[in-house]
Parts: structure tokens; C-alpha cells; sequence
């Protein structure tokens, strides 16, 4: 016991990042030690996580797929989605995002209509107390290692608590002297101060909450620019990879500070072909319109677990959300065909040489190898390794091109490709997944030369 310990000092609770099964995790990532002295990738959906960008940029289509990506990984997670500006009617999407199982019915959707904030408020109190009378029937067993016991760290079942969006959440009291007042009534002058206060307290208590009863707040938040009083005012950004006038709305100064990850969503754009008018990747085998199939950059304004300022250049659908294993193809493409055999205009994986790779059955493609995808997805967690991390100071010799990736993996013989393609890359307490873990960084160990 620590002299801390003995004063009555207790240690923090553990809560690691989700794993999503995209690019995100190794963006926001780190490797940890797990029971079996594998490295465990620690990355993806922060305890608080937000995202904000200007309307239309699908920060809500995204932070949806990504429920669903994580809904599909962990069982036992519950979602409630706060929805304040009342554009969502149904769950049904989520169910679509999924595709190939049922998410929606561990989705609750509200409102303000239905609820106010201070109900909402007072309604996760209860929760939150009852599931602390109950906690051990709320605890699971992970993969991590307890370096204190030396045996698998617990977790809360995690619960997302999801708030679209943080902007226009509204203090009750405004909301009753809206129906009691008209829109040019004076008394409406002091809304932006008590908007400011409950905003504050509000995160605040979310920061406490996530840590103490294994919650994973995700909030969504206006972005627009600054508005100056005068020509000559000087504008000082709000964050180091802010452009100047960017503003967020309506959100107070502390959501840029609790989060433990702020994202920013940019400028989605229609991926084209080289004629500037058909789509890259026509999605025809859902029957959908191709201009449907968007990159959308989002960039990483605060992290507290890895590197801020990277930019991800997502592959979106308005109605599927984020393709991830098309991001992985899109990735990978656009940094210098790292790790493709180009022929033609075709594409050779060099970690599964024998499909080949064309713009326009790609999606198909994708959707019907899980070889194929299992392989973007280890060569684009290297490829952005190689280019964030400082790999030389790295007690592993980490491979700087996907040659040389696959040769090392091919003079040896304890780890076939077999072994590696069929294995899956997100941790997760799930028993019943009986997929193997292999990281890619439990890869980059096994085949050093000894």
C-alpha cells in the first residue's frame, strides 16, 4: 500500500477507449500490456469525446456509425440519444448503419419536447446511483492487465450517453418562459447567461459521471465563426488547430477542456472519378446514388491519449455512415499506394495479392472479403504509425514500407499470413467472440529477427 493509500486516497478507476474498427483507434491510440503480455490498442471512443463543425458536415452521421460500430463490438452497452434539435424520429437508421444485425433496440431516443434538461438531468442521477447500489452486476472482466494485482482489469459495463447537439440544449427555465414571454420580451436578455451556467456545471458533472460510473459521454457542437464588435479587433483562436474566426456555439469554455477528445468535421466532398463527374466509387450494389459515397476530413483537435492535429480522410455515406474498410482502401491510395502492387488501373493488396483491387467493384469487394479488409486495416494502422509515431525511439523495429512488412512476416514461420488475416484488431470483454487478437503491433513483435 502506497502512503497515499494508507491517507484514504483511492486510486482512479479504470476506463479504457472503445474500440470502433476504424482508422480513428490508431489515430487516437496508444498500445497497452494485456493478460497475455499481448499489446492491446487503447483507442477510439474517449469516456468524453466531442466532435463539432459547421452544419452539414455529418458530425451526426458520424458519431451515429460509430455507436453502431462499437454497439457491434461490445454487448451489454445501452445507448440514450439526447436529441436537442429534434431531427431524429427514429432508430431505424442505426439498424441500416449495421447492416448486418439488429442494433436498435439498445438505442433509447428522447428529446426536449420529452424532456427537459433538468429532467434529463435528475433521470441520469437515478440511474447512475442505481447502478452504483448494483455495481458488481454491472462489472466486467477485460483483456487488460492490472498491473497492481497482476490479473485482468475490470470495467464498468459501459452506458453512451449521447447529446445531438451540446449547442442547442437549453436550460429548462428558458424553455417555460418561452411559452409565457414572445421572442422580443427584454427578460429574454439574461437566456445566454443561464445557458452559460447550466452549460458549465453540466460538463463538469458529465467529466465526474464518466469516471466514476463508466460512462462515455458523446456530444456534438455547432461551429461558426467569430463575430467581431469592430474592424480592428484582434480574433485569438480557440485552439491551436482552430482557423482563426472558427467558433464553437453556444458550448462554454469547458468542453474544449474536459473532453478527452475533440474531433472537427471538414468540408465533405464527393469523391470523383477522373472525369470530375462520375463517382469514384459507384455503390452499385445497394443501388444508391453515387454522389452518396463523400470524404470527409476529420481532424483531430485535442487528444489526451495521442497526437493532435492529424487530419483522417473518412469515406461517408449520408445513409451507411462511415465505410471504414473503404477509408482503409481511400487511406492507403492516397499516401503513395503504400502497400499495393498498381497494374494497370487495377490494385494488388500486398497481403493478399491474389484479389484484384478496381474503383468500381471495390465496394463489393470489401463487403464480401474479410481477408481483404483484415489487411487494409493492418497496413493502414502501419502506414499512419510510420508517419505520426516516432518510430525510432520504439523498442521494435517497425517496418517503414509494406515490403518490408510482408518480407519479414514471410522469414518467418511461427506467424502465417493465415493466422494474421483471420484474426480480428479491436479488444473487447466478449466471451462469445471467439475471433482471435492479434493487434498489429503483436505482429510487428512476433516476426523480429531473434
Amino acid at each position: 500500500m502506497s502512503i497515499f493509500e494508507s491517507a484514504g486516497f483511492v486510486k482512479a478507476k479504470f476506463q479504457p477507449c472503445l474500440n470502433t474498427g476504424t482508422i480513428l483507434d490508431i489515430a487516437l491510440g496508444d498500445y497497452v500490456i494485456g493478460t497475455n503480455g499481448e499489446w492491446i490498442l487503447n483507442g477510439g471512443l474517449a469516456p468524453m469525446t466531442g466532435i463539432t463543425g459547421y452544419g452539414g458536415t455529418y458530425k451526426s452521421t458520424a458519431f451515429d456509425s460509430l455507436i453502431v460500430r462499437v454497439l457491434m463490438r461490445y454487448p451489454l452497452i445501452e445507448v440514450l440519444k439526447y436529441d436537442t434539435e429534434q431531427n431524429a424520429f427514429t432508430v431505424t437508421r442505426f439498424d441500416r448503419m449495421a447492416r448486418t444485425e439488429e442494433v436498435s433496440h439498445r438505442i433509447l431516443l428522447t428529446n426536449q419536447s420529452t424532456m427537459d434538461v433538468d429532467e434529463f438531468q435528475d433521470n441520469l442521477k437515478k440511474l447512475f446511483e442505481a447502478r452504483e447500489r448494483d455495481k458488481y452486476s454491472y462489472t466486467v472482466e477485460t483483456p487488460f492487465l492490472d498491473l497492481d494485482t497482476g490479473k485482468p482489469a475490470l470495467m464498468w459495463v459501459p452506458l453512451i450517453v449521447y447529446i445531438d447537439s451540446f449547442t442547442m440544449l437549453r436550460p429548462a427555465a428558458e424553455e417555460q418562459s418561452s411559452k409565457k414571454t414572445n421572442v422580443e420580451d427584454q427578460s429574454n436578455n439574461t437566456n445566454d447567461m443561464n445557458d452559460g451556467r447550466m452549460k458549465k456545471a453540466l460538463i463538469s458533472l458529465f467529466s465526474k459521471w464518466s469516471q466514476r460510473y463508466g460512462i462515455y459521454f458523446m456530444m456534438t457542437a455547432q461551429l461558426g465563426n467569430v463575430i467581431k464588435m469592430n474592424m480592428y479587433e484582434t480574433v485569438t483562436k480557440q485552439n491551436q488547430w482552430f482557423k482563426q474566426n472558427d467558433n464553437m456555439k453556444n458550448v462554454g469554455p469547458l468542453f474544449k477542456y474536459l473532453t478527452n477528445t475533440l474531433l472537427q468535421a471538414i468540408n465533405p466532398t464527393p469523391i470523383l472519378a477522373s472525369d470530375k463527374k462520375s463517382a469514384e466509387y459507384p455503390n452499385n450494389h445497394n443501388n444508391e446514388n453515387s454522389i452518396d459515397i463523400n470524404e470527409l476530413n476529420i481532424r483531430i483537435i485535442r487528444c489526451k491519449t495521442s497526437l493532435s492535429g492529424g487530419t483522417i480522410p473518412f469515406v461517408m455515406s449520408q445513409n451507411l455512415g462511415i465505410l471504414s474498410d473503404l477509408t482503409n482502401y481511400h487511406y492507403l491510395k492516397k499516401n503513395g499506394d503504400f502497400g499495393y502492387n498498381v497494374k494497370g488501373y487495377s490494385r494488388y493488396c500486398v497481403l493478399k495479392p491474389d484479389v484484384k483491387l478496381t474503383r468500381m467493384d471495390i465496394i463489393d469487394t470489401l463487403e464480401n472479403d474479410y481477408e481483404l479488409c483484415r489487411a487494409l486495416e493492418i497496413l493502414t494502422q502501419l502506414k499512419w504509425i510510420t508517419t505520426y509515431w516516432n518510430i525510432a525511439n520504439m523498442d521494435v523495429n517497425i517496418p517503414e514500407t509494406a515490403e518490408k512488412f510482408v518480407d519479414m512476416v514471410a522469414a518467418q514461420d511461427t506467424l502465417l499470413i493465415s493466422d494474421i488475416l483471420n484474426s480480428r484488431g479491436y479488444w473487447t470483454y466478449n466471451k462469445e467472440d471467439k475471433r482471435p487478437y492479434l493487434s498489429t503491433m503483436d505482429i510487428i513483435e512476433k516476426i523480429q529477427k531473434r
